[in-house]
């Protein structure tokens, strides 16, 4: 059998027999004869299996009469092009009578599918599709996909879930009510009508993606175009061929966890849709809501004496705050910046804003690796560093200390007055590299960082990497909207943090520097995180 992606077999029409007879050596006398053996052999079939029935009784009347059964006002026939038979090649896929390939055309491979069902559940075997056949397939499609039933038609069912992004179904023929759960979010995620209930349009919906040619070890024109924008968008090692590898369903897959999209591997309409927004955009918002008006939040923050609203008319006080106007604003959408969302760029891009540092070059890999790994935006990381660089507070490079983390030093004599510096000595164990500013001693900060073992540029960046996350994202200050006004606090006492504005300035870089970073950058991708007032 040559099935298609679907499993649905191809049927043959009258067309294909003139085909035939017009591309073989046989006449098309030859070719209406073979049609008459075939029929005769349909009508011998049917003889067989009445009298196979007829002799599993001793009594005739068991049988129940054909008049009984049929109705023949609607009955579709060989060769009949008709509507319903779309739907009835769905139901009979659906239930086990597979291979059908789902058209408006009744074909041979149809009415032998017909036949089969009419034998298993003792129809009348007549081939054709008549009101009796169609309320049979029905009620056995009806039984099949209830919750509680047992069928391995569920267990297929699960799997294809399972494969779409729709899982943590046990593998078993039971429709349970985790199956329904996961049915009636496959079917609100595509727009389907979301019952539970499975029926025609969501077995159709399901096939469909699973047919998509934009799926692993397929060769589609599209694939091209697909790794392409992954690219756009920051995911590395991007194959450019028109070939779906295991590398594009691993960037695929990336894209669909980065954006909380069902994870298949597979690129549906869905997806691809999300991906031309994506780039578009260049971003994605997720919004949060607080149970506060903005003219409540203001009142707070002007109620607690911020310093930073002094002398500022409420006017513009409200423009300061209102997410809808920052939203609006190139620049000023930074504020949303969630710096908690990492793969934001490739290292490629990263290398761009190392180029003015001769410490850090060829650590743009590095970059992204610590914020993967630590869970912070690596751009941000990277911009926290090189600020922190170029203020020298309490930052250091390749400083020299003994095994009990004292710093050695070098004696120098000049004009008979000796002066002592860090460097190597006899006692010298290892250097230290710190690139966190916030202590209150460069004694802490050796101490840190030898308790640390930050003794490479490697694990120093690592280490900020980590002490950003604990300071910032960690306590909930994922954005600089929240280290500005924290919103959280607000709705949850009633007033305003104080605590949020007090070092801000002082080891949080500006605004503007990340904005202009990300104008450096050709691919990235701008993760954002807005407030929603009540």
């Amino acid at each position: 059998m040559n099935n298609n992606a679907l499993g649905e077999e191809e049927e043959e029409t009258d067309v294909d027999y003139k085909n035939k007879a017009s591309q073989s050596n046989y006449s098309p006398l030859s070719i209406l004869i073979n049609r008459s053996v075939e029929l005769s052999k349909d009508i011998l079939f049917k003889m067989r299996v009445f009298m196979r029935r007829s002799t599993k009784s001793n009594k005739i009347d068991n049988v129940i009469p054909i008049k009984e059964l049929e109705d023949h006002s609607d009955t579709i026939q060989l060769q009949n092009n008709h509507d319903e038979v779309v739907k009835i090649k769905r139901k009979l896929n659906a239930i086990g009578y597979g291979g059908i390939k789902v058209n408006n055309y009744f074909g041979s491979f149809t009415q032998k599918r017909i036949r089969e069902f009419q034998e298993d559940f003792n129809l009348p075997i007549t081939g054709e599709l008549n009101k009796t056949t169609s309320i049979k397939i029905d009620e056995v499609f009806l039984k099949i996909y209830h919750e509680g039933s047992n069928h391995k038609k569920i267990l297929e069912l699960k799997q294809k879930l399972n494969k779409l992004g729709f899982g943590e179904l046990e593998e078993t023929y039971l429709l349970d009510a985790q199956t329904t759960k996961r049915v009636r979010d496959f079917q609100f995620y595509y727009g389907l009508e979301a019952t539970g209930k499975v029926d025609l349009h969501t077995i159709k919906e399901v096939n469909n993606i699973l047919n998509s040619p934009l799926q692993r070890n397929k060769r589609n024109n599209k694939t091209l175009h697909l790794n392409k924008s992954l690219h756009t968008l920051g995911y590395d090692n991007v194959n450019f061929t028109n070939e779906f590898s295991k590398l594009t369903e691993d960037n695929l897959k990336q894209f669909q966890t980065d954006y909380n999209l069902p994870v298949s591997g597979i690129g549906d309409e869905r997806t691809l849709k999300r991906i031309k927004e994506a780039i578009d955009t260049k971003g994605r918002a997720s919004r949060i809501e607080y149970n506060i008006t903005l003219d409540e939040a203001i009142k707070m923050q002007i109620s607690s004496g911020n310093k930073m609203l002094d002398d500022i008319p409420f006017s513009k006080i409200e423009k300061l705050l209102d997410p809808v106007y920052l939203e609006n604003d190139d620049k000023n959408k930074f504020q949303f910046l969630d710096l908690g969302r990492t793969n934001v760029t490739n290292v490629k891009e990263l290398e761009k804003l190392l180029i003015n540092s001769q410490l850090l070059t060829g650590k743009a890999e590095t970059f992204k690796n610590a914020g993967t790994e630590m869970g912070i935006n690596e751009v941000y990381l990277m911009l926290q560093i090189l600020n922190n660089i170029q203020d020298k507070n309490n930052v250091f490079i390749e400083l020299p200390v003994d095994c009990n983390g004292n710093i050695t030093y070098i004696k120098n004599a000049h004009n008979n007055n000796f002066t002592k510096k860090p460097g190597y000595t006899s006692e010298t164990d290892r250097y230290l590299y710190n690139f966190i500013p916030d202590f209150d001693t460069q004694e802490d900060a050796i101490k840190r960082g030898f308790q640390e073992n930050w003794v490479t540029l490697d694990r120093a960046i690592y280490g900020a990497a980590k002490y950003y996350k604990d300071k910032y994202i960690n306590t909930g200050r994922n954005t600089y909207y929240k280290m500005y006004w924290n919103p959280d606090f607000m709705e949850r006492n009633k007033y305003a943090d104080m605590e949020s504005t007090k070092y801000l300035k002082q080891y949080t870089i500006s605004i503007e520097t990340v904005y202009n970073a990300y104008r450096k950058l050709e691919s990235y991708i701008l993760y954002l995180e807005i407030p929603e007032y009540k």
